[in-house]
């Protein structure tokens, strides 16, 4: 046998830094053409018999992520995973803040009408 194909398997619970440090890995290492084989097919399976992950179909489309190629790990990590939230509280936070803006516009607005109806 020339080549076999090779499938990498990772528990469920691995760091997504720690996935995508690996995939960046193995894109560089296959990066050249063999005689067997082109340039970057580890990534091709013709029949994967394993599921992939979220994160290395997300690392096929588009690379490593922004948050995971410039921030530290823990920070990356963080963000990553409370990044939905937080902004999910900050826009309740400016819907209630506008809300409240909108109420003494009206409150603002009923009076002047009731005071243009008494002149």
């Amino acid at each position: 046998m020339l080549a076999g194909t090779v499938d990498v398997a990772v528990r469920g619970g691995l760091h997504p830094y720690i996935v995508y440090a690996l995939l960046e890995v193995m894109q560089v290492v296959h990066r050249g053409a063999t005689l067997v084989s082109p340039a970057g097919t580890f990534r091709r399976s013709p029949a994967p018999t394993c599921r992939c992950i979220r994160w290395c179909t997300s690392f096929y489309l588009s690379g490593t992520p922004w948050i995971y190629a410039s921030l530290p790990p823990m920070i990356a990590s963080f963000v990553d995973r409370y990044l939905v939230v937080a902004l999910g509280i900050f826009v309740l936070a400016e819907l209630y803040r506008f809300s409240r803006y909108l109420a003494e516009l009206g409150v603002a607005a009923f009076a002047w009408r009731r005071r243009d109806k008494e002149t």
